[in-house]
């Protein structure tokens, strides 16, 4: 039920992460699901009940009834709690009802309320005046001095459920408070046993745990489960946190063995909450839970809640709304029943946004379509060191800067104000529906296609502590209540003191490219009930996964295997926790120019509490380097913000920023490094890198190496390793044995490098009997280099196939050790390459396992490959392509594997 966004597919060079197109939740459920296609009976109880009137019964004992003839619900009109919430439905001709709620007050408003937890009762729309169409009870709590708070419960003729309210109010005569935590917190019944968060965490939970044990040196979340289902698996809360833009329709399903088919969901629009779309917290999790964190700031983002004394503030969160659905108690496969109860539920969701706001809400608090407007424009990215930057996907935003007593003026931080954020389009083009209409809107963007933050306009007082590109002329945006705002084009301009020299990541402002990005949130499991391993979460991998400490070698190294998520602060042997460090090496084909300057762009994704200190080539950032937005100290420079995200498995916090430009002479040709520490010592400490740049004034990329040529059938195919820095290739044909070489092909553009290692080309004018050499040039804004050294001479012929060759055959796991797989396969008649994939697979408790990511791990000429990256204890799917010059095959059968380490060789000595 999130405001609608805009998506695209994005440019070659920054593919959109996943979660940013809207449906794929639902894709990702129905491709795993495609071979159990759904059942003829509709997954709603809508269909099968026309419509009973809505009705609502007052006790007269403090509880009042409100019902449709499918969901039911007891409200206890003092405390705003629900003593029951039933749902009524047909399960194949017989009628059912079950109950969805653990227990009498399972449904509550927790956290720093306003008001005083005691409320007044009120019908605001009486069933009967609409003819049982509609029935609204509001309770509000009111003070002198510690503001109100009123709650609405909201109900539809036909609706399999009901929809929440909840209106926040601090006025001129109340005293300071602070709003740091708010929201919804509900339990479902020990029969729902299927927790579904998003597409990956989507399990059996099965018998909830009782009895745990605390882990040594982790977060006193974190228990290992004692009995119960997971018994032996780790437990902790925040194993299934989102972000709010991620959230469509999560909830808890009943299915299985004992299990009723039912669901229940909880579904709601971005416009109330806080911190921005990428505000992360938990809504779900494995202790019955089943929450709407509105309004909270426990991993740092949208925390400033604080409301002076006197200050007027008001705030209306809702209506959203809690769904119930069934599927027939015939489907006895626990999987497939939850994914289709899922995906229903990702249906309505889809459904409840195209209503918002909705029509049928008529309280003063809530501002109808009428009283709103659109905003439309189009950004466009023009950043001098690349020029195929592309809009495509960003996340664009409006909010009126509120009040702040703490010097804030990030949207990461504020709580107060809505916020209404969409994504672009493939041109860059954007439309903001349902804006309240107001004045001195700040238009904000971020995203993969620049590095920073755009922001239209100053802030009042200050601004945030990041690298703001401002437009030449800043701007305002007023939204006219029924009109649209047209912005026409939006520049965005973003700093730049040279040319790329490397990239790591992209800017999304997470973690998300890197080693562990698609398994940091799933510890892994102790090998013994009750003896849990030091592996509790994702950043303890990295004393496994880097024994020797992490050096990233550019243009041969990969983001996906070799940079790690986090760097996280560890305990040494004495159980004192030590600083972490991350180095890049990489070459320079000459030293730079005595006068260019050098930069380096660090975009963090998250921090906690300690210096980051940078080195480059051995020797501190200090005399000649300049810092911002942060100050730089002899002891390195503060991130502005500090968050626990990664101890509580996330994978970004609130973002920030830093740009430190230097002497170019501190360069060298050959080989160089850039060391960054974080320099802290708790076990909270970490700093996750979201996207680095090197950038070098005057910097030209040196020429590809690697170049292949492969023949086919009036063709060949080009193969070259990627340049870092370049931004476009130019391939080179020639026929002569001497040289002799014309452009074939220009500006090419490729993956990054690091995203990938390797491009190739498929020359479809090469003529059969003609033998062929190429060579490849790089090339960036500032030049182009020389070309690269001649391929070997190849000669397309009518003797060679034209189709694709078969997918390999015979693919086994040769063996397994420590972080090994070894991997062979027959080799497969016409290929050149081979290429060899990987996915991390996750159990689904119930005996089966889906995919969190596949990457390419690389390309190879032999039948056999060995994968050195991947963390004992987990579960790896395999396959194989084979490559040619007529193309690429289908994948290989896949193969399964479990790399750990060889069992001691001897027992342990000295033991008393």
């Amino acid at each position: 039920m999130n405001a609608p966004r805009l998506t695209a597919p994005s440019a070659l060079r920054r593919p959109a992460p996943l979660h940013r197109v809207v449906g794929l939740l639902a894709l990702a459920i129905a491709a795993r699901t495609a071979e159990h296609p759904a059942p003829t009976e509709s997954a709603t109880a809508a269909a099968a009940h026309p419509g009973a009137n809505v009705t609502v019964t007052d006790h007269h004992d403090g509880t009042v009834t409100m019902a449709n003839g499918i969901a039911s619900i007891v409200i206890v009109t003092k405390t705003g709690r629900l003593d029951s919430l039933t749902y009524t439905y047909d399960d194949g001709g017989t009628m059912r009802t079950a109950e969805t709620l653990a227990g009498k007050g399972q449904y509550y408003y927790g956290g720093f309320m306003l008001g005083d937890g005691t409320y007044a009762y009120t019908l605001a729309a009486d069933p009967a005046a609409s003819g049982g169409g509609y029935a609204d009870v509001k309770l509000v709590s009111d003070t002198a001095t510690h503001g109100l708070m009123e709650i609405h419960f909201s109900m539809l003729r036909g609706s399999p459920g009901f929809y929440s309210t909840g209106r926040l109010l601090h006025r001129a005569q109340d005293e300071a408070f602070s709003v740091t935590a708010w929201g919804v917190v509900t339990r479902v019944p020990p029969a729902f046993n299927w927790l579904s968060a998003d597409a990956v965490r989507d399990r059996m939970i099965g018998v909830p745990s009782k009895k745990g044990t605390g882990v040594p040196n982790s977060p006193h979340e974190i228990s290992v489960n004692h009995d119960g289902d997971q018994a032996g698996a780790y437990a902790d809360k925040f194993i299934y946190g989102q972000d709010h833009a991620d959230l469509r329709a999560w909830g808890w399903s009943s299915v299985g063995k004992g299990g009723l088919n039912v669901g229940r969901w909880m579904m709601t629009t971005m416009e109330f909450s806080n911190g921005g779309p990428m505000k992360r917290d938990v809504s779900v999790y494995p202790y019955s839970e089943l929450n709407n964190s509105i309004l909270t700031g426990e991993l740092g983002m949208g925390s400033d809640g604080d409301l002076a004394k006197g200050e007027v503030w008001e705030k209306t969160c809702g209506p959203w709304f809690i769904y119930l659905n069934s599927v027939p108690t015939r489907i006895d496969d626990p999987a497939k029943a939850a994914h289709l109860l899922h995906a229903d539920a990702l249906d309505r969701a889809a459904a409840e946004e195209k209503e918002w706001p909705y029509a049928w809400f008529k309280d003063p608090s809530f501002v109808p379509e009428s009283g709103r407007g659109t905003v439309r424009g189009r950004l466009v990215i023009a950043d001098r060191g690349d020029p195929q930057a592309s809009a495509a996907g960003l996340w664009v935003g409006l909010q009126q800067q509120p009040l702040t007593s703490r010097g804030i003026y990030d949207f990461q931080k504020w709580l107060k104000p809505y916020q209404f954020w969409v994504q672009t389009a493939a041109d860059g083009s954007f439309s903001i529906p349902h804006v309240l209409a107001g004045a001195n809107y700040t238009l904000w963007a971020y995203g993969t296609g620049a590095a920073g933050t755009f922001i239209s306009q100053h802030q009042v007082g200050g601004d945030p502590p990041l690298l703001l590109d401002l437009p030449a002329k800043p701007f305002a945006v007023t939204v006219s209540a029924g009109g649209t705002t047209e912005l026409g084009t939006v520049n965005w301009t973003p700093q730049r003191v040279g040319a790329t020299v490397f990239a790591l990541g992209t800017p999304d402002r997470k973690a998300s490219e890197f080693r562990h990005s698609e398994d940091y949130w799933a510890p892994a499991n102790p090998p013994k009930l009750g003896f849990p391993t030091p592996v509790w979460g994702g950043q303890v991998e990295f004393g496994v996964d880097f024994p020797a400490g992490m050096t990233y070698t550019v243009g041969s190294s990969r983001w996906a295997t070799d940079w790690n998520y986090v760097l996280p602060s560890l305990p040494d042997a004495g159980g004192a926790f030590q600083p972490c460090t991350g180095t890049i090496a990489f070459e320079l084909e000459r030293a730079p120019a005595a006068e260019a300057l050098a930069s380096l762009y660090l975009g963090c994704a998250g921090d906690d509490g300690g210096k980051v200190h940078v080195l480059i080539n051995g020797t501190e950032a200090g005399a000649g380097v300049t810092a911002t937005p942060n100050a730089l100290g002899p002891d390195g420079f503060d991130p502005p913000y500090s968050d626990d995200s990664s101890i509580h498995f996330g994978n970004h916090g609130p973002f920030s920023d830093e740009r430190l430009s230097f002497p170019g002479r501190m360069l060298r040709a050959g080989r160089n490094t850039i060391a960054i520490t974080m320099d802290a010592r708790r076990m909270t400490s970490y700093l996750m890198v979201d996207y680095l740049r090197l950038e070098l004034a005057g910097y030209v990329p040196p020429a590809p190496t690697g170049v292949t040529a492969d023949a086919g059938n009036q063709r060949a195919l080009v193969t070259w390793r990627l340049v870092p820095g370049a931004t476009t290739y130019t391939v080179w044909r020639s026929t002569a044995a001497d040289g002799g070489f014309t452009a074939l092909a220009s500006h090419l553009v490729g993956p990054v490098c690091g995203d990938a290692l390797t491009m190739s080309y498929s020359d479809t004018t090469a003529a059969n009997g003609t033998r062929y050499a190429y060579a490849v040039q790089a090339g960036n804004p500032e030049g182009e280099s020389a070309r690269s050294a001649p391929s070997r001479g190849v000669e397309p012929s009518a003797q060679l196939t034209t189709s694709a060759p078969a997918p390999p055959t015979g693919l086994r796991v040769a063996d397994t050790g420590h972080h090994q797989v070894a991997l062979e396969w027959q080799a497969t008649p016409g290929a050149d390459h081979y290429a060899v994939w990987r996915t991390t697979l996750q159990p689904d408790g119930v005996g089966g396992s889906y995919g969190l990511r596949t990457i390419l791990l690389d390309t190879t000429d032999a039948v056999r490959f060995t994968d050195g990256t991947p963390t004992d204890g987990r579960t790896y799917r395999y396959h194989v392509t084979a490559l040619a010059a007529a193309g690429a095959s289908g994948p290989s059968a896949a193969v399964t594997a479990v790399p750990l380490p060889p069992p001691p060789t001897s027992a342990p000595q000295g033991l008393a």
